[in-house]
Formats: structure tokens, sequence, C-alpha cells
């Protein structure tokens, strides 16, 4: 996940984002994409709830491929 528009494409997919500033003093999220929210921020609906952040505040994002595997008959 390198780009604003990968957010979006991959909506609906598990994965793990790491920030740069750490709110509520939790660096890593993980939970399923929800796309680019109308204001533009990257949406993460996690157990904890959904989240929205800036892509400037995102240092890295990988989608968790098990799933994807998983519907491909690969896993």
């Amino acid at each position: 996940l390198t780009r604003l528009a990968d957010y979006d494409r991959f909506r609906g997919e598990l994965a793990t984002r790491t920030l740069r500033l750490m709110p509520d003093g939790r660096p890593r999220f993980n939970g399923r994409l929800g796309g680019i929210s109308e204001a533009g921020l990257v949406i993460l609906e996690t157990s904890f709830g959904r989240f929205e952040f800036a892509f400037d505040d995102i240092e890295a994002g990988r989608i968790d491929p098990s799933e994807i595997l998983e519907r491909s008959g690969n896993a």
C-alpha cells in the first residue's frame, strides 16, 4: 500500500498500518480497509472501532494475504 488509491482499491481486505505518530500510544493498527472518506482520510475498521488516518501519517501499510490466498485456492 504505497499510494492513497491503493487504500480504496483494496477496500474490504485485512491490513496492518504502522503510523508515524502514535495516537493512544499505539503505532500499529490491524483491521479491515474501509477505503477513503469524503475528507480524504484512510479508513480502517478494527475490533476497537473505526479509525481514520491522514495518508501522510501512515509510515507503512500492508495487506494480509491470507484471505486473498484462501479465495484463490492457494492457501
